[in-house]
């Protein structure tokens, strides 16, 4: 199977590529040829992933061919998100159905980890990122709060509920977003929208909701590992949340 890349590649040289024909599947290197030699192990891992939550796996093998590249990409918070060719096509109703479903399995993943966190491990941190675990889950609320803030204007959106902890904070911004984006008409499903500098669609909203909640959840699983304090849960589980989220 010939499968497209799409890379976002830092000036440093850091890469995040992108396989936008598998909703959610990213590779990243900390350099643009770390990241391609990754690429099979992380298609593999990610299909892996897609089969535990009851999805298709795709058969091997598999053949890559750069479709685009860009400069830049989210490496760090307030990062602008690469906006590929792909990105401009509409998305169909199956489509839809199928990024929702795949939203649902990455949060199962994710409160699969956090929901049995102490206080004090959702302090815990790695010197690189400098974030708390704390922080990551208030960072992946933000942003879908602002992922879903790119197809309407400033106004047009409803507030989440008010929220007394963490847990309930990221899951009425989910319960709000997933509403909306259940909810959006024929034509903000196919618009274009220049927001500051940057484009988005639909489909890179759908998109980036997906990649980087994964993403943040593989490094949370890296620092409860790295300080071990993933001991509620088996090494068996930890492989099984660990399939699909590949850094290199």
């Amino acid at each position: 199977m010939e499968i497209n890349l799409y890379l976002e590649t830092a000036p440093r040289g850091k890469t995040m590529i992108h396989l936008l024909d598998f909703p959610g599947c990213i590779v990243k290197g900390i350099t643009r040829d770390d990241a391609l030699a990754h690429v099979q192990e992380g298609v593999f891992s990610y299909m892996c992933w897609r089969e535990r939550h009851g999805f298709s796996f795709v058969e091997e093998p598999y053949t890559f061919v750069i479709k685009e590249e860009v400069k830049g990409g989210p490496f760090n918070p307030g990062d602008k998100a690469g906006f590929f060719q792909p990105d401009q096509l509409p998305v169909s109703e199956v489509e839809r159905k199928l990024w929702l479903e795949l939203m649902q399995a990455s949060r199962q993943d994710l409160l699969q980890i956090i929901t049995s966190l102490t206080a004090e491990q959702l302090n815990l941190y790695l010197t690189s990122p400098n974030w708390s675990i704390m922080q990551i889950l208030r960072h992946i609320a933000s942003a879908e709060r602002f992922y879903i803030t790119r197809l309407f204007a400033k106004g047009e959106l409803p507030a989440s509920k008010p929220a007394r902890n963490i847990y309930q904070r990221i899951g009425n911004m989910r319960e709000n977003c997933v509403k909306i984006l259940s909810q959006l008409s024929p034509e903000q499903i196919s618009k274009k929208v220049l927001s500051g500098d940057e484009y988005w669609t639909a489909r890179k909203v759908f998109r980036r909701f997906l990649e980087h909640e994964r993403e943040h959840t593989g490094q949370i699983i890296k620092i409860l590992k790295h300080l071990n304090s993933i001991e509620f849960i088996s090494d068996h589980e930890i492989t099984n949340l660990f399939q699909g989220i590949f850094m290199s």
